[in-house]
């Protein structure tokens, strides 16, 4: 579905989707940029959901960005917004990876302190995955409850070592 079109506005009500896990994982992404948001992921399998909050993945495309890695001050530019973005936020770590294929990533891990879709209390991780396209920057963000971070990870890592930009 489109970011706030009809189809996408009509999921957000009670008549559009019960599920809670979903009416939230959508409404995180309703102030998106729909030209640059590619694809949004929300994992509802029992296993990945943890208090009340579903894992979710986004990859995002910025055509008018590239980073270099070669040093991390792109990245930490990324990481001293973000608290400013989001509420709760703390940077863990920022990195410059290799994957297995020789590509360049940058890498950002934050947690979270904040409110599920009851309203009970959650802290967040969450990995934000940086790489230059043949014409812009994808960003690809996992978020996940803390405690499921060392299951829910490690599958976004593996993922994240088959990406191959091609012409």
């Amino acid at each position: 579905m489109r970011v706030n079109e009809p189809e996408f506005r009509l999921a957000l009500t009670p008549t559009g989707t019960a599920d809670p896990l979903m009416q939230a994982a959508l409404a995180s992404v309703q102030n998106e940029n729909p030209s640059a948001l590619r694809l949004f992921v929300i994992n509802t399998q029992s296993e990945y959901v943890q208090n009340e909050t579903a894992s979710t993945v986004k990859f995002v495309w910025n055509e008018q960005k590239t980073m270099s890695f070669d040093t991390d001050a792109d990245l930490q530019a990324i990481a001293d917004e973000a608290p400013n973005k989001v509420s709760g936020l703390q940077v863990a770590s920022v990195e410059i990876t290799i994957a297995p294929n020789r590509m360049a990533f940058g890498v950002v891990e934050s947690e979270i302190k904040t409110k599920n879709a009851t309203g009970g209390d959650i802290t967040l991780r969450q990995k934000q995955i940086f790489f230059n396209s043949k014409s812009g920057v994808m960003e690809i963000t996992l978020t996940t409850a803390n405690d499921l971070r060392e299951t829910v990870i490690p599958i976004f890592d593996a993922m994240m070592d088959t990406v191959q930009v091609t012409n």
